[in-house]
């Protein structure tokens, strides 16, 4: 491919300019070599693929190798698709079974992951009823013994009336126990008043009369 000549000139541009232009045309001419060495390459393996699998050489020689256009300077170009065309080739189906595998791994963990969160998050405190609002479990328990001077009440009574029937049994049986240790604190406090075994309540009269 003809070069181009870098005349005597005094203007130190142009200068610069032609030599940037000699070495492009030089580059050209070792990319053009290295494309028509692909281009044997490639007619040979065609060869060997037709001995062992006919069938084969049609599908292989239906993808042309880029044309190269000397005027355009698309050589470059061209021999940079011919490897991408190869590579994608070779690993696209690897690719896309190992993207398959991790999209269901990322899938499995994040699931495990929300039900494990979930499970952490659920408390017997999204159980209380809606009279009892944001109050506390002492405050919740003074309401409903203050609800009933005249009676005192059993712990499991007490259970009842603070929280719903749809509380699951586990998370029942820990509100019972802080029940009852705000139970045994409030009758430190005098709060409340001890009536028979297991029963308290607001009113001290209540209280003895159950143990009558």
């Amino acid at each position: 491919m003809p070069t181009t000549q870098i005349a005597p000139t005094s203007d130190p541009t142009l200068t610069k300019l032609l030599e940037v232009d000699s070495d492009l045309a030089s580059q050209e001419t070792q990319l053009t070599e290295q494309l028509e060495a692909l281009q044997q390459k490639r007619k040979g393996l065609q060869t060997v693929i037709g001995i062992f699998a006919p069938g084969s050489e049609i599908a292989v020689s239906n993808t042309a190798l880029p044309k190269v256009d000397h005027q355009n300077g698309s050589i470059a170009g061209a021999v940079e698709a011919v490897v991408e065309a190869t590579e994608a080739s070779e690993t696209t189906p690897k690719r896309g079974k190992k993207m398959s595998s991790l999209s269901d791994k990322t899938k499995q963990k994040t699931t495990q992951t929300r039900a494990k969160g979930s499970r952490q998050t659920e408390n017997w405190q999204q159980y209380m009823k809606r009279e009892f609002g944001q109050a506390s479990l002492p405050e919740a328990v003074s309401r409903v013994l203050q609800s009933y001077p005249n009676e005192a009440l059993e712990t499991p009574t007490i259970v009842n009336a603070i929280f719903t029937d749809k509380m699951p049994l586990e998370l029942r049986n820990q509100a019972r126990d802080r029940v009852s240790n705000v139970l045994s604190v409030g009758l430190k406090d005098n709060k409340w008043y001890r009536g028979k075994k297991g029963c308290y309540s607001a009113s001290k009269t209540a209280a003895a009369a159950s143990m009558a």
